[in-house]
């Protein structure tokens, strides 16, 4: 007659073989399993405190067993729900919204696929409460990404920059030259992009551009209520690389984001030929400036923008204030003079 912990392993193998694991993950949990049911001390009545009388070494009872058995299944859930939380944070910080929606169609795709051959060939679903989940999970994240669409917020935002970026580059022979007139275009286009934010133009609007004073922001971003959300900074290289100018509009936005928000924007204007040699180059040079935070991260993330444009680069920058990670995008735009 087998023993209750041989068909408790029994029941759990035939669990951990049918979850979406490794090989090598599922004979780790095997293992673990047969740990603690033949080699571990199980108490006999959880209602009484912790006693050599109360306790058996391996699992003897029926109890133990099905205690065993509920709280293996509620780890399995939980480290599932953590999972979807993960891969949910993933996808909507992604900056291309199209790309994680695109990623989300096609698994719901293969899911509602399995449905299908399930009532067609009467295919088993082996797992269907996780299945159930799965396309819960798939089909909220749809929902909510395209219903972004229609508010703003940061991952937005960014997108909504960029395109904005993109037209400029497109009226440049309808836009004046210089950094102020950009600047100020940059804000009307933006502005009319956003939904629920909006663009406050710090110091261009009603001076002339003589009447600039050095050390004002260009935009900065609010909610409806007023709060400041982003701040975007712009700069023009006109002959190459400039490390003063650069350095002095980088600590710039440091300087006047007092309160630490989420995500900060650098614009460069360029008409240096060379855009690459440029990008390269502008990267080290705004890696190697003092800042008053440490930078975990710099990373070139253009190619993750859906655009035919070849004349835009994108950097994500990343640092810590406060035990918070922070973001910093810069942009760099390629105008044909």
């Amino acid at each position: 007659m087998e023993s209750i912990a041989v068909k408790l392993i029994d029941r759990l193998e035939k669990v951990i073989h049918n979850l979406p694991f490794s090989d090598s993950g599922k004979r780790h949990l095997s293992f673990q399993v047969l740990v603690d049911v033949v080699d571990s001390w199980h108490l006999v009545d959880p209602e009484i405190e912790s006693a050599t009388s109360n306790m058996t070494y391996g699992i003897e009872t029926n109890e133990q067993a099905i205690r065993y058995f509920t709280k293996f299944i509620h780890a399995i859930k939980k480290s599932r729900f953590h999972a979807l939380e993960k891969y949910s944070v993933k996808l909507r910080d992604d900056i291309n919204t199209e790309k994680s929606v695109e990623k989300i169609i096609k698994h719901l795709d293969e899911v509602n696929k399995q449905e299908i051959r399930n009532k067609l060939l009467g295919e088993k679903i082996i797992d269907k409460e996780w299945h159930d989940s799965i396309k819960i999970f798939l089909e909220n994240e749809e929902n909510y990404l395209k219903t972004s669409k229609l508010i703003d917020d940061y991952t937005s935002l960014t997108k909504k920059i960029f395109l904005s970026l993109s037209t400029i580059q497109g009226l440049e022979r309808c836009i004046k030259k210089d950094e102020v007139s950009r600047a100020i275009i940059l804000n009307y286009l933006l502005d009319a992009r956003l939904r629920n934010w909006r663009c406050k133009d710090e110091s261009k609007w009603g001076e002339s551009f003589k009447g600039v004073k050095p050390g004002e922001l260009d935009i900065t971003i609010e909610d409806a209520e007023g709060n400041k959300k982003a701040i975007i900074e712009c700069l023009q290289l006109n002959n190459g690389l400039n490390r003063n100018s650069i350095k002095t509009h980088y600590q710039k936005i440091f300087k006047y984001d007092s309160g630490g928000l989420n995500k900060n924007y650098l614009v460069v204007f360029s008409k240096y030929k060379r855009i690459d040699e440029l990008w390269s180059r502008y990267l080290k040079t705004i890696s190697n400036i003092d800042q008053p935070y440490e930078t975990t991260e710099i990373r070139d993330v253009s190619t993750e923008f859906i655009s035919s444009l070849s004349d835009i680069r994108v950097a994500w920058q990343k640092y810590k204030r406060s035990n918070k990670e922070l973001n910093l995008f810069h942009f760099m735009i390629k105008m044909n003079e």
